[in-house]
């Protein structure tokens, strides 16, 4: 029974951070964060969770783009391409 309160609480914290919640249900989850100091931090882990795999995901962006450049450095065709652009 306690895994699946735990679940849904999981859900609902889910909902909250990625603003799915409708008006009246999202100001009583406010309510129930401000009463419940537990719920609040989870919701606070949660978003700090959610801060890190978007750091994560623009890190892994970021290299698969270096990759391609560095391929496409390789290429003289595309080589030409830039300098007939910045010439």
């Amino acid at each position: 029974m306690y895994m699946r309160n735990d679940l849904i609480e999981i859900e609902q914290i889910e909902k909250y951070l990625s603003h799915q919640m409708s008006g009246e249900k999202k100001e009583q989850f406010e309510t129930r964060m401000l009463l419940d100091g537990s719920l609040f931090e989870k919701v606070e882990a949660q978003r700090h969770v959610h801060k890190l795999i978007r750091i994560f995901s623009r890190r892994q962006q970021r290299n698969r783009l270096e990759l391609i450049y560095q391929q496409l450095l390789l290429e003289s065709s595309f080589v030409q391409q830039l300098k007939n652009i910045f010439a």
